[in-house]
């Protein structure tokens, strides 16, 4: 239900690392890159920041990883609960 968008920038967010992320989440580096600009052009704030080599949080990177937490848990919970009743329907038919 979330952008994966989203789930992109919560796993640079955790590692710091746009190969890592691009790795865990088998894409390439590009596509991590496009969806941090993406994300950084629709909220008007810069994410990230490189500091001698090395992958910043700024404090907008801060909070919004706690808020898109928090909506990952969500929607994962949504899902879930759609699939359950979806079953349990099924099995009452």
């Amino acid at each position: 239900m979330l952008d994966n968008r989203y789930y992109t920038f919560l796993k640079v967010y955790e590692t710091l690392n746009y190969t890592r992320t691009a790795e865990a989440l088998h894409v390439t580096q590009s596509t991590v890159s496009q969806h941090i600009a993406y994300l950084e052009k629709k909220n008007g704030v810069k994410l990230f920041q490189n500091i001698n080599r090395r992958t910043v949080a700024l404090p907008a990177a801060d909070y919004l990883y706690e808020r898109t937490k928090q909506l990952a848990k969500i929607s994962m919970e949504l899902v879930n609960k759609i699939n359950t009743t979806t079953e349990e329907a099924n099995r009452q038919s």
